[in-house]
């Protein structure tokens, strides 16, 4: 099926411009002032702004990452995933990049969401985050100790279906001292997991607190940072060389994370409001510095909703980048992030038709994002503001179902 999309003002090099749309085959064909042509399905955007789909580079599809996975655990996580994956989509987040949960269930959900059965956004997922015994049991989700030990980690995710691999480093046990963390990971170790990944041909992220261990990381070569609230100016300069890419998840992590401010005292008070406001500084480093910079909502099943990456551009907006940063951090950044900066992310020949349609002007209210009119995945239309998520694109095949059933039942 071809589509023209006609009289709306189409994002082009930072700027809105009417543009026709042309889409066929879930791809952008062309974007020009033809109308439409014979062949051609028109569709009347005017009145609105068309952004690429927003990438969510901190999402979490399966959750429940905090406890053991029993199969309430499991069954339960997943029905959340299911949920919350067409809540994102409807507002206006067509791929995400996963960041990990206790079960590998996670890649199913994936598969379910690619093939149609169920609606949400494309995903990149990491599997489960391998870490040290040092760790606490919240933390753990594969337990590796020793570079040998991280190297079978990051192996046995990879082997699972895991499409990149996180790591926990650190975590910071009181959110009155950001810069008093807990380190899991040796340099051998990290460095062990790192060259693993590589080897295997897939990007190697990180959860990372504390100013010291944000260095290490830099140091060590992962290829991106995740939260990282500390970031000095050594780590940035490093980071900027190497393009490492920063998803400080700012919302989240400081304007949204949940510490219970009434029940400290004054100085405990100060204190979380002086390390939200250095996250801020860090974000800011990172900017100057040429440090690429991802939006990430971190939404689990305890941080959901539509909307909650719009949050986070709304925050990093608050924190100093200009609406257009915001948005490229939401659109072409995440798409290099996960490897798809030749065809996702923007609104051009060849790249994937996912657009998002605006009531009015991000570039001059970022809160804009938050209410979309309509938004396409692969050129299909998936939500509209009048009748909510429309059902998946694709059917499943029945034959196909009742032959994988057969394949089953005679290896049983």
């Amino acid at each position: 099926m071809r589509t023209a999309i006609t009289g709306g003002l189409v994002l082009d090099g930072g700027s809105f411009t009417p543009l026709t749309v042309h889409l066929a085959d879930g791809t952008v064909t062309g974007t020009d002032t033809t109308p439409p042509g014979p062949d051609e399905t028109a569709v009347d955007a005017a009145g609105t702004y068309l952004v690429p789909g927003l990438i969510d580079a901190h999402y979490h599809l399966v959750s429940r990452s905090s406890t053991d996975p029993t199969p309430r655990d499991l069954t339960e996580s997943v029905l959340e995933g299911v949920r919350n994956a067409g809540d994102t989509l409807a507002s206006g987040v067509t791929t995400v990049r996963g960041c990990g949960c206790r079960t590998i269930a996670v890649h199913s959900v994936r598969a379910a969401i690619r093939d149609g059965l169920v609606s949400g956004p494309d995903s990149v997922t990491a599997g489960r985050n391998p870490t040290s015994s040092a760790a606490p049991p919240h933390w753990r989700n594969v337990v590796a100790d020793g570079p040998d030990a991280l190297r079978a980690a990051v192996r046995s995710q990879v082997e699972a279906g895991a499409q990149w691999v996180k790591l926990i480093l650190a975590h910071a046990e009181s959110p009155t001292r950001w810069d008093e963390v807990t380190v899991f990971l040796s340099d051998e170790e990290i460095a062990a997991a790192v060259d693993e990944a590589h080897r295997l041909g897939v990007l190697v992220g990180a959860h990372c607190e504390g100013w010291e261990v944000a260095e290490r990381a830099v140091r060590l070569g992962l290829d991106s940072l995740d939260h990282a609230p500390l970031l000095s100016d050594r780590a940035v300069a490093g980071m900027a060389d190497r393009a490492m890419t920063y998803t400080p998840r700012l919302w989240a992590f400081s304007d949204d994370s949940g510490v219970d401010l009434d029940a400290l005292d004054d100085a405990g008070r100060e204190r979380v409001h002086a390390w939200r406001e250095e996250h801020r500084r860090s974000l800011r480093r990172a900017l100057a510095a040429g440090v690429p910079i991802a939006a990430g909502s971190d939404a689990a099943s305890t941080l959901t909703g539509p909307g909650v990456l719009a949050n986070e551009l709304v925050a990093l907006v608050a924190a100093g980048l200009r609406p257009g940063q915001a948005l490229t951090a939401a659109t072409s950044t995440g798409a290099a992030l996960i490897g798809r900066a030749g065809d996702l992310g923007r609104i051009a020949p060849g790249f994937q038709a996912d657009l998002v349609a605006l009531a009015s002007d991000p570039l001059t209210d970022i809160r804009a994002v938050r209410s979309p009119v309509w938004v396409r995945q692969r050129g299909l239309l998936r939500f509209t503001a009048g009748h909510g998520l429309l059902t998946p694109h694709r059917r499943v095949d029945a034959d196909a179902a009742q032959a994988a059933d057969a394949d089953v039942v005679a290896r049983w």
